[in-house]
C-alpha cells in the first residue's frame, strides 16, 4: 500500500464470526445509536444476525436474501431489503417491519435504495424513474410522495443512486441532492423539501455507472462513483462535459485496468466503494471472474494519490464497527482487517532497512513463457504500486501493451520462488534486491531470516542463527 515516502505491505485478516448463514455474508451494518454500538450481519440465508460479540445471534428472519441497503437515522437502523420485503428498522433491541404508503400504491416491498438528505428520508425502487419522500422530517414511515425526475431528465434510464453532493458555489458550501440514473445523467437539487423548495440546480452527465447501488460513496463533500470510465468524483462532473469527466477520474493513473474490469465483470455483484474509518484507504471492491480469487480491491490513498492492487481478500461486502474494518466472505464467515496474516497465511517481510520492506526495487517475476512454469513454486508475491514503478524497456513494447499480454499492474511485482532443477540443484529467488535490509531487523531475529535460515537447512543440513 503506498503511503507517503514508501510502500507498505497490506494488513492481513482474521477470522471474527462463523454461522452468518452457510453462504455469502452479504451485508454489514454500524448500528450506531450515541454511545450503544452494535454490528449486524446479513446472511443469503435471510437472516439478520447480531455479530458484535463475534457470535451470531438470530435477530429477524424471512428475509428474501442478503442483499439490503441501510442508513442510521433518528437513531435507528433502517434496512431496505433488495426489493422483496419491506422496509424494516432496528432500535438496538428489535427488528420492526415499516408502515409505508406510497403514493402512486406501488409496494413498499419493492423499494431497495434509502437516502438521508436535510432530516429528511428518501427511498427509491431502482427500476423506474421516481423517489419517494416524506412530507415531514425525521420520520421513516407514514405516507410518501412519488417524486418524478423523468419529466427533467434528457437521456432516460432508472435511478440507481441517490447521494448528498457538498459543493461551493461561490456563496458557500450548498448541501445538494444528486440523483444518478443508470444511463448515467446526474440530476442535483437544491432545497430540503421536494414538496414546497426544490431547485434543479442541473442535469450533467458523466459514464454510465455500475449498476450496483454499492458503487457510491461519499469522500469529505464530494461523492465517488464507479462506472465503466472510471472511479468519477461527482464534484468534476458539475464542471466539465462527458469528455473532461475522464481525465477527472481519481482512477485516471489505473484507468485502462478499471475500464477492462468493468467491461469483463460490471453486471455481477460485489462492486462496492468502502472508505476505511481512518479515511486513509478507499477501497473499490470488484469481482474478478476469477474462481481462484472471486474479489481483488483497487485501493487509492487519497492523502498521496497513489493506486495498488489487494488480491487474495475474499469480501463479498465491507463494513466497520468500532473504528475498525470488517469484511464479509463465503461460508457465513466475518473476518477483521490487521495484522499480518491472512487467518493462517503470514505476511513477511514488513519492515527493513532498504525500503522498509523485503520487496523493494529491482523486482523478479516468473513468466510462464520463459518455461519450466508448472515445477515452480510461489512462496510469496508483493506487487508494486504503478505511482512508484515502471517496466524495464525490454518488457514495455509500447504505450499500450508489454511482452506478458496482461495488465501492467500485474507483472509489476516481486515473486518469491522455490524450485528444483532436473540434475537435483535447488534454486531460491527472493524476488527483490531489498530483501537482504529485512534480514538484519530486530538482530536477525524476524520472519524473514527464518524463512532464509529454513531454505539454507533444507540444503545443508540443520543450522541455527
Amino acid at each position: 500500500f503506498p503511503t507517503t515516502g514508501k510502500i507498505t505491505l497490506r494488513d492481513g485478516y482474521t477470522q471474527f464470526c462463523t454461522g452468518v448463514g452457510t453462504g455469502d455474508v452479504e451485508t454489514l451494518i454500524e448500528h450506531s445509536a450515541g454511545a450503544n454500538r452494535q454490528f449486524l450481519a446479513i446472511g443469503s440465508d435471510g437472516v439478520l444476525y447480531q455479530i458484535d460479540t463475534g457470535s451470531a445471534v438470530s435477530r429477524k428472519t424471512g428475509l428474501a436474501n442478503g442483499r439490503a441497503e441501510h442508513i442510521e437515522f433518528n437513531n435507528n437502523t433502517i434496512v431496505v431489503p433488495s426489493g422483496a420485503n419491506v422496509p424494516f428498522s432496528w432500535n438496538g433491541s428489535s427488528a420492526s417491519d415499516l408502515s409505508i404508503t406510497l403514493s402512486d400504491s406501488v409496494n413498499p416491498n419493492t423499494l431497495t435504495g434509502v437516502h438521508a438528505h436535510k432530516n429528511r428520508v428518501y427511498y427509491w425502487t431502482g427500476d423506474s424513474q421516481n423517489f419517494y419522500y416524506s412530507a415531514s422530517v425525521d420520520t421513516f414511515q407514514g405516507n410518501f410522495t412519488k417524486f418524478p425526475v423523468g419529466l427533467v431528465g434528457t437521456f432516460g434510464g432508472n435511478i440507481i443512486m441517490i447521494n448528498s453532493l457538498s459543493i461551493d458555489g461561490g456563496e458557500g458550501v450548498d448541501d445538494l441532492l444528486a440523483i444518478i440514473m443508470t444511463s448515467g445523467e446526474v440530476l442535483i437539487y437544491s432545497g430540503s423539501n421536494p414538496g414546497s423548495d426544490f431547485s434543479l440546480v442541473g442535469s450533467f452527465r458523466l459514464a454510465e455507472p455500475v449498476e450496483e447501488k454499492r458503487a457510491i460513496a461519499k469522500l469529505g463533500g464530494d461523492v465517488i462513483i464507479m462506472t465503466k470510465e472510471g472511479y468519477l468524483p461527482l464534484s468534476q462532473v458539475v464542471r466539465q462535459d462527458l469528455v473532461g469527466n475522464k481525465a477527472a477520474a481519481i482512477s485516471e493513473k489505473i484507468r485502462g485496468t478499471v475500464i477492462a474490469q468493468v467491461a469483463e465483470t460490471g453486471t455481477s455483484t460485489g462492486w462496492q466503494i468502502f472508505v476505511s474509518p481512518d479515511g486513509d484507504k478507499m477501497i473499490f471492491n470488484y469481482p474478478t471472474g476469477n474462481s481462484n480469487d472471486l474479489y481483488n480491491q483497487h485501493v487509492f490513498n487519497p492523502i498521496i494519490r497513489a493506486w495498488c492492487i489487494f488480491q487474495n481478500i475474499p469480501a463479498v461486502v465491507w463494513g466497520q464497527f468500532n473504528g475498525d474494518t470488517y469484511f464479509g466472505s463465503a461460508d457465513g464467515k466475518v473476518f477483521k482487517v490487521g495484522g499480518n496474516a491472512d487467518v493462517d497465511q503470514d505476511i513477511i517481510g514488513d519492515f527493513g532497512f532498504s525500503g522498509n520492506g523485503a520487496a523493494g526495487f529491482e523486482l523478479d517475476r516468473v513468466d510462464p513463457k520463459l518455461g519450466s512454469g508448472d515445477q515452480i513454486t510461489i512462496l510469496a508475491q508483493s506487487f508494486a504500486s504503478d505511482d512508484h514503478f515502471i517496466l524495464v524497456p525490454e518488457e514495455q513494447l509500447t504505450h499500450l501493451t508489454n511482452l506478458s499480454g496482461g495488465p501492467e499492474n500485474e507483472v509489476m511485482r516481486a515473486d518469491m520462488v522455490y524450485f528444483k532443477t532436473p540434475e537435483g540443484g535447488r534454486v531460491f529467488s527472493v524476488g527483490s534486491i531489498t530483501f537482504c535490509g529485512s534480514l538484519p531487523w530486530n538482530n536477525f531475529d524476524n520472519t524473514v531470516s527464518r524463512l532464509l535460515l529454513n531454505v539454507l537447512s533444507r540444503s545443508l543440513g540443520n543450522l541455527s542463527l
